[in-house]
């Protein structure tokens, strides 16, 4: 827990000093703009995700190292498909998929900076010698960067049905990563064993079943809570002003 490699302490203060920066550059120049062009940063970061995991995907199956982890099944992997839907679709499907976007992306940030080890291992340490560490540390910084982008435009605004829409991605979301992690007896969303050790020491105590619930319910419903507690934070700071 709290798992910082020697080179996470290099890479991702610079890295978060780079999105600081670049959130308040884009939050001076774009503040009295039209939502489509605050939009334009997002749309952009959308664009390289898919960009970024297409090249992980091709190299995946020419590569020497073929690997079912590298697969879009994870957790994160969502971005590469919530964010487009947010961004280049219009009518329901944008209204539907933004506030999803935003909360899984913002979900995604606090966990991060919790524990970072346990979501991009040791690529900080070798991002500069290959592709695969390289998309895991640029890929996870657009998604915050996307994260701190949305919060200070102000471009999805929270409601409490979003958490329907919350809901319903991510509890689909639980059971095919359930799913997909025996079929390829791969560890997508962790739920075949988890890379906190607290949280590992858990499940071997109360059980695969319980962990496996336990896992479902913090990813299923952990973001519909997150978009509530927004909203509730947006709402108090609407009434104090």
């Amino acid at each position: 827990m709290f798992g910082y490699s020697s080179d996470d302490l290099i890479v991702l203060p610079v890295a978060l000093a780079i999105i600081i920066l670049t959130t308040v550059i884009l939050r001076i120049t774009l503040k009295n703009k039209s939502d489509r062009v605050k939009e334009i940063p997002l749309i952009i970061i959308s664009a390289v995700l898919v960009i970024l995991e297409i090249i992980k995907q091709i190299i995946n199956f020419t590569g020497d190292d073929f690997s079912y982890f590298a697969f879009p099944f994870h957790y994160c992997s969502l971005f590469v498909f919530t964010f487009p839907l947010a961004h280049f679709t219009k009518g329901k499907v944008k209204k539907f998929f933004t506030p999803v976007a935003y909360i899984t992306a913002l979900a995604m940030t606090l966990l991060f900076y919790f524990h970072p080890r346990g979501i991009i291992g040791t690529s900080s340490t070798y991002m500069f010698e290959e592709y695969m560490a390289f998309h895991s540390v640029v890929f996870h910084q657009l998604v915050i960067m996307y994260t701190f982008i949305t919060t200070a435009l102000k471009t999805n605004v929270p409601k409490k049905k979003h958490s329907i829409n919350l809901m319903i991605v991510m509890l689909s979301y639980c059971v095919f990563a359930i799913i997909i992690s025996y079929v390829l007896d791969t560890n997508y969303c962790n739920y075949l064993w988890s890379v906190i050790d607290p949280v590992e020491a858990l499940r071997l105590e109360l059980g695969q079943v319980v962990y496996t619930i336990g896992i479902s319910i913090v990813v299923g419903l952990g973001p519909s809570l997150l978009n509530l507690i927004y909203y509730g934070i947006c709402n108090i700071k609407k009434n104090n002003k």
